[in-house]
């Protein structure tokens, strides 16, 4: 779904916090359409002294990093803009191809190409793995995870911050999926790169399990993933992270009901036969894992 406005605008130069006193530069090359914008990024840079370089040094050559990323922290201006490249011109900044490589299957990896200027994806074609990691990597970072993919990208220490919005969760255990490692790190990657296919998929892996135990990294992806499964269906967990509310918010058309099934069913093997289950040592905590769980089922209908 488009959104109705933008206040960004292409050629803007922004600020990006990254660790000990250093920041990077962005530009931004397109704004989007969809919540994600393109930017070409550059730094290190120690704050604030040698912020004052000229707009016009800040070339599309010249840019250590490119990536789409989530414009969350611009539009809140948690980012701030610090000028303009003068005499902008989108052609000169083009919309390049982006290299996926499969996690589930590392010799299966795609170019995917994203449509000029609004960013919607066209489509894709198969590469080599070795093509892929030549070109900027696929996805969608959010504020935190940028700022992290940046850091490596400039053999700098990454920012004590988790990849998501560290208001996002709880820091103790807790009884919902958003308190754990295993989930929190599968919907980081996801939220990089939202997609209904990969709710399916581990749906699936889950359905594809029928007589058999599910292990505890599985039982936390299915979990988690039956959460945002939920958010989509207008029932969001209160903890859901603010990065899986605005993609819901962008989904211009319903979501199958076959979904909702499968979610509620990977839900039902989990509460019976999983080694998330059997992980609650005391009584009184797998009480209280079943209420939330349940309650999960409960808001999946």
């Amino acid at each position: 779904m488009l959104r109705k406005s933008q206040p960004l605008e292409g050629g803007d130069v922004f600020e990006v916090p990254l660790s000990s006193g250093r920041c990077a530069l962005g530009v931004i090359a397109r704004p989007g359409a969809y919540g994600y914008a393109l930017g070409y990024f550059y730094g290190p840079f120690v704050r604030p002294s040698e912020l004052r370089i000229p707009p016009d040094e800040l070339t599309p050559t010249a840019a250590n990093y490119v990536s789409l990323f989530s414009d969350l922290e611009l539009e809140e201006r948690t980012w701030p803009i610090r000028g303009k490249i003068p005499e902008w011109n989108p052609l000169d900044w083009p919309v390049p191809e982006f290299g996926y490589v499969d996690r589930m299957s590392s010799s299966t990896a795609f170019a995917r190409q994203y449509h000029d200027p609004t960013l919607g994806l066209l489509g894709d074609r198969r590469v080599s793995p070795d093509e892929a990691r030549k070109m900027p990597e696929d996805g969608y970072p959010g504020g935190n995870a940028l700022r992290i993919k940046l850091c490596d990208a400039f053999g700098i220490a990454r920012p004590n911050v988790p990849a998501f919005d560290p208001n996002a969760f709880f820091s103790d255990w807790g009884y919902s999926p958003f308190d754990w490692d295993t989930a929190t790190d599968w919907l980081a990657d996801f939220t990089e790169r939202p997609e209904l296919d990969t709710l399916i998929q581990v749906f699936t892996s889950v359905e594809g399990m029928q007589g058999q135990y599910i292990d505890r990294e599985l039982a936390e992806q299915a979990l988690v993933a039956a959460e945002v499964t939920s958010a989509l269906f207008g029932k969001p967990h209160s903890k859901v992270p603010r990065e899986v509310t605005r993609w819901v918010k962008q989904q211009s058309e319903a979501p199958s009901p076959d979904l909702l099934m499968s979610a509620r069913n990977a839900v039902s093997r989990v509460l019976k036969d999983s080694e998330l289950r059997e992980s609650w040592i005391k009584p009184e905590d797998l009480r209280k894992w079943e209420e939330e769980t349940n309650g999960l089922l409960s808001r999946l209908g």
